[in-house]
């Protein structure tokens, strides 16, 4: 500090004391510093959305457009009480997305690009809150990792994931988030309930296709609870996290439970009988179809690389060879493999949940 400023004497010592309290009550460190960093980096294309879109033209068409009505309905006696409409006769789950976009409309006064400019910024929180989750947990070397793979996830696809407020787009960070909350949870840290109820309630709320993934992840957590258990360790739940968790979820799905009440059985329930019932004779997809789709992004040049190869007449992807499924089963095959290695249960619990 003396070098630097040239301060000598009493009060170069006191402004040295001052320096090392303020590092030390902050925590500036060049390790929280290069997180920082790393954060803002990968957050580079979020903010260039942003930023180029604030005031411009923006005339939303299609599902954009009911998206663009739905939000101004938020400030107005129709207040969405459901997610974006499907066309299997039924919405998304929740609300969360209308919300969250509606405070960006405000205070545009309604303009339409407001709505795809807080569409770039809840993905931002998503990937901020990933960064700040990853520094908890695993200090800079974990936030790297998060980021790098954030970073390179976002360049497999084109811009319109940023400028484009659709809902598949706006889930796009939150599901690596959630899968960093089960994992702690595996690990016996109740603490991550809170957050881990909350990026859950958000991912099904905006796609409900979310929620095989969401129900696996959070059986893999309930297993190994009992599991410790059995094995004589037994998980410490603090009531405040009980309760912060308790309270963020009452809250994320109030508006879902006062849709059934004023609109009964209530979006919901129609949902759940879509997905049990069927909708009467519609065409579907089916698991070998869904097999094939999957397997296609494992080639030597899957879409994310080298664009759609297999398209309809429509413009939907065409399911490939379901032989590539075994590219993804070696890779998990293997990691599971070097987890056991290490000896290190966080390691063996991240791999189960993600491979599951």
């Amino acid at each position: 500090w003396r070098a630097i400023g040239g301060v000598r004497g009493p009060s170069g010592d006191k402004a040295h004391g001052l320096l090392t309290e303020v590092r030390s009550r902050f925590d500036i460190s060049w390790p929280r510093i290069a997180a920082i960093l790393a954060v803002v980096a990968a957050c580079t294309l979020i903010v260039a959305a942003i930023v180029t879109r604030v005031g411009s033209h923006w005339f939303p068409l299609q599902d954009l457009a009911v998206t663009d009505l739905r939000v101004r309905d938020v400030w107005s006696t129709n207040i969405p009480l459901t997610g974006v409409y499907s066309r299997f006769g039924w919405s998304h789950p929740g609300p969360v997305m209308y919300y969250f976009l509606a405070l960006f409309s405000k205070l545009a006064g309604g303009e339409a690009w407001a709505t795809l400019v807080g569409g770039a910024a809840f993905q931002g929180v998503g990937v901020v809150w990933l960064g700040f989750l990853s520094w908890r947990v695993g200090r800079l070397p974990l936030v790297l990792v998060t980021m790098v793979v954030t970073v390179l996830s976002y360049a497999s696809v084109d811009a319109s994931i940023l400028l484009e407020p659709w809902n598949p787009h706006l889930v796009f960070p939150w599901f690596a988030l959630f899968i960093m909350y089960a994992w702690r949870l595996a690990l016996a840290e109740t603490k991550r309930l809170p957050g881990a109820l909350i990026s859950g309630s958000v991912i099904v709320q905006l796609h409900v296709g979310y929620v095989p993934f969401l129900v696996g992840a959070a059986a893999m957590v309930a297993a190994f609870c009992v599991l410790d258990l059995r094995r004589g360790r037994r998980w410490q739940w603090s009531s405040r996290s009980l309760r912060l968790a308790a309270a963020s979820f009452a809250l994320l799905w109030l508006p879902v439970v006062v849709d059934a009440i004023l609109r009964p059985p209530g979006n919901l329930v129609q949902v759940m009988k879509y997905f049990t019932v069927g909708s009467g004779g519609e065409e579907v997809t089916g698991p070998a179809a869904g097999l094939g789709l999957l397997a296609d992004q494992f080639r030597l040049s899957p879409d994310w690389i080298s664009g759609p190869r297999l398209l309809d007449v429509d413009g939907s992807s065409r399911p490939g060879s379901a032989w590539f499924i075994l590219v993804p089963l070696a890779l998990m095959t293997l990691g599971i493999v070097a987890a056991r290695r290490t000896g290190i249960i966080a390691d063996r619990r991240l791999m189960t949940i993600v491979g599951g």
